[in-house]
């Protein structure tokens, strides 16, 4: 496989194993030399080898250069790859491919190839902006530029997502933002992750009226068909006073992790009073599927065991990206935990765990009953000023207790 995929072996969250490998032996050259193979350890398939047919593609092309690669708990597979053969130029030569094992190879968008979406008059020009998502249900996707009738420099960018045969539009550059304005629209958008929820993650760059370079980047979370935008530069950082706004969503998809039960955890930089670039202004942030709002986990400049914690931009406190279940190497699980390496302005480093403690009325480290028997006290005490005890309880931070945030604990007792 290519550098940016690497060889040895991969897991998925159920331990399906995938396996990339050069070749050597007789009959073999450097257009059949590279493998890969998935299944348990037991049971490995072959699922891709340079040089093997291109499904759907005339006789005689070939696939060369598998990368970009996921693949699921089903054993399925997902990956970008160049073609060789008859036919194949410039404008052909890069598609998306699926591996089911009961099926073979499936084709899921080749350049050149028709898009049925927009009117049927337009195809593929560019393949290759999906690092290689896919779900446990097989739900996978590609990214790329279109070409066609009515297809200009401002709207030819498109991701689609769906099973093989059934793909949907997820983005389109020029499609209406309205959460951020009349007349905003998509002027770009990043890679994009999918979960077994079937939540969707990415990040889009705005254009139109009011916007300008502190507000044009945003993140977009929720179902297939139905994401909507969750942060935007210049909104208030959360978890902060008046005065301190959120900027750097830029990297944010690709420096962000989701998980199964729809938490997603990425970095970005703060503004506002105090802060300081290179000693303070880089935040971790947590979006809690229970919460469905973001806490601050970690912060430049912040104090652990006697040092301060470095990050000089938002991607010194990048994860590793991905969507949960496509077998990309990943520091955050589907309990919410995170896994971080974390750098010191010593210029040493650490090896962390860092999940929220909420609901924590009683202060000791953990959310249980002795939390859950404090609660009742707390909602009898309408219109007072909420204690610290009973600001524990108050989930959805919005400065007083009602049954929004009850059943926002007793979720999270669920968990």
């Amino acid at each position: 496989m290519t550098s940016d995929i690497g060889f040895g072996g991969f897991l998925s969250d159920r331990a399906t194993l995938r396996v990339c490998a050069d070749l050597a032996g007789p009959g073999v050259t450097t257009w059949n030399d590279r493998a890969m193979w998935v299944g348990t350890r037991e049971s490995l398939q072959l699922a891709v080898r340079t040089g093997m047919q291109a499904p759907d593609c005339a006789p005689g092309v070939t696939l060369q250069y598998p990368d970009m690669v996921g693949h699921n708990d089903a054993g399925q597979l997902t990956f970008r790859a160049g073609l060789r053969g008859p036919g194949v130029t410039s404008l052909n030569r890069f598609g998306r491919w699926m591996f089911d094992p009961g099926v073979g190879l499936i084709k899921i968008a080749r350049e050149g190839d028709p898009v049925p979406w927009f009117g049927g008059a337009q195809s593929w020009e560019v393949i290759g902006g999906s690092l290689g998502t896919i779900n446990a249900f097989g739900l996978t996707g590609e990214s790329g530029a279109i070409q066609g009738e009515g297809v200009t420099a401002e709207n030819n960018a498109v991701a689609v997502v769906g099973e093989p045969g059934n793909l949907q539009v997820l983005a389109r550059e020029g499609d209406p933002v309205p959460e951020a304005g009349a007349g905003v629209r998509m002027a770009g958008f990043g890679i994009f992750w999918v979960n077994n929820r079937s939540d969707v993650l990415y990040g889009v760059m705005l254009a139109g009226p009011g916007i300008t370079s502190s507000n044009q980047w945003c993140v977009h979370f929720g179902p297939i068909g139905a994401a909507r935008m969750i942060l935007r530069d210049g909104d208030r950082a959360p978890g902060f006073p008046d005065g301190f706004t959120v900027t750097a969503l830029r990297n944010m998809s690709v420096s962000s992790a989701m998980n199964d039960i729809g938490d997603i955890v990425g970095p970005s930089c703060i503004q506002g009073p105090g802060v300081i670039e290179g000693v303070n202004h880089v935040v971790l942030w947590m979006r809690h599927h229970v919460l469905k709002r973001w806490i601050p986990l970690l912060r430049s400049g912040d104090l652990i065991e006697g040092r301060n914690i470095y990050a000089g931009y938002e991607l010194d406190f990048a994860m590793l990206s991905g969507g949960g279940a496509d077998g990309w190497p990943q520091n955050l699980n589907d309990r919410g935990v995170v896994v971080k390496r974390i750098p010191f302005t010593d210029g040493t480093y650490g090896i962390y765990r860092l999940s929220p403690i909420l609901a924590d009325a009683d202060r000791d480290g953990d959310l249980d009953s002795d939390d859950w028997a404090l609660q009742p006290a707390c909602l009898e005490a309408v219109g007072a000023a909420l204690s610290q005890e009973c600001r524990a309880f108050d989930l959805n931070d919005d400065g007083h207790l009602d049954l929004v945030d009850v059943g926002m604990l007793q979720e999270l007792f669920q968990d």
